[in-house]
């Protein structure tokens, strides 16, 4: 998915960060009930990266690595319809990976990981 053209929505963070909020499809209007989910989404967003964050310090666990390899930020979240992909990247190591999640029964629930 090309998110050159598509509409975003940036988010401030503290200290002077920031991440952006992409709207798949090619039409500048978004659509009510999709900025709806964005609110829903930004709201357990929070959760949703502590969920991300243990499974990282778990698979570093496991994995026997230095930590510096689990250790991410999210960097901008892909919306489309009720579902979502969190694109996160490594701090320390040149590294990426998607999380996707998908809206069910009114809450977020992480579905998969993907790394690039």
């Amino acid at each position: 998915m090309t998110l050159e053209g598509s509409p975003c929505i940036q988010v401030p963070l503290a200290h002077d960060g920031e991440f952006v909020i992409y709207f798949a499809g090619d039409a500048m209007k978004v659509d009510e009930s999709v900025l709806q989910s964005a609110r829903s989404l930004l709201q357990a967003l929070g959760d949703l990266d502590n969920k991300v964050q243990e499974a990282c310090a778990a698979e570093c666990r496991k994995s026997g690595l230095h930590p510096r390899y689990f250790e991410g930020e999210l960097a901008y979240i892909t919306m489309s319809g009720g579902s979502a992909l969190l694109h996160y990247f490594g701090i320390k190591v040149n590294s990426e990976w998607d999380e996707r999640v998908k809206l069910e029964s009114d809450e977020w629930r992480h579905v998969a990981t993907t790394v690039e």
